[in-house]
């Protein structure tokens, strides 16, 4: 009888980790890394890895003020097998900084790869084209999103209200830019999921830079009110 092929070590098993919160497991792309920093003192700190780039041990938790709480007041103590001191507050503001900073570079890396549109009327053009788009809407922007296909992205879900005019248009060498299309689906895919992470982890009365998107409601309030 011939043998069955050897399978790869941990062939089948999911490739999970563990919320030092909610003591949940899920993929890894729920999660931020927050690595351990021992400076000799008597309790350590963490630091915030959005990026997945630090070198040390590291401990995941889901961008979310639930969790965050919880890994505060004991899990990643338990975790690190150390004691940590840390406040979910300055965390949860840290992450969406990181999410901010990781947002910046996936709008340039779509720019540099010619996959991003400015401007309003490029965007609706392209947006009576194609459906798989996600479209940036600046904050402080108080006309564009009555525009037909525009407002059709946002009840859809395929936008996200984040930065100010001007921020956007320094990031990408304009004066003021309200509305950017990104047209690849896996800078696209990652540019939502990273904002996702940024905005569940806002605390009360943190409104730095992002504001979720589930619906036309939700967004046209949050540019019309320039939050």
């Amino acid at each position: 009888m011939s043998k069955a092929n050897p399978q790869p070590r941990g062939h089948g098993k999911a490739h999970g980790r563990t919320c030092v919160g909610c003591g949940e497991k899920d993929s890894p792309a729920a999660f931020v890394r927050l690595v351990l920093v021992d400076d000799g003192s008597e309790a350590s700190r963490v630091l915030v890895d959005v990026g997945n780039s630090s070198f040390g041990r590291g401990a995941h938790v889901h961008a979310r003020r639930g969790c965050l709480e919880k890994a505060c007041k004991g899990g990643l103590s338990r975790s690190f097998k150390t004691r940590v001191v840390a406040n979910a507050a300055d965390l949860g503001s840290e992450i969406a900084a990181g999410t901010d900073r990781r947002l910046e570079g996936l709008l340039l890396a779509a720019r540099r790869s010619g996959y991003l549109v400015l401007g309003a009327d490029a965007v609706c053009e392209l947006l009576e084209q194609r459906k798989d788009v996600v479209i940036v809407v600046a904050r402080d922007t108080k006309t564009v999103v009555s525009r037909r296909p525009i407002a059709e992205a946002i009840a859809e879900g395929r936008a996200i209200a984040w930065g100010t005019k001007e921020g956007v248009g320094r990031l990408l060498g304009r004066d003021e830019v309200a509305l950017v299309a990104v047209t690849s689906a896996s800078i696209a895919s990652e540019l939502r999921a990273v904002f996702a992470q940024g905005d569940a982890c806002r605390f009360s009365g943190d409104e730095s830079e992002g504001r979720a998107v589930a619906g036309l409601g939700r967004v046209s309030a949050a540019v019309s009110e320039g939050r």
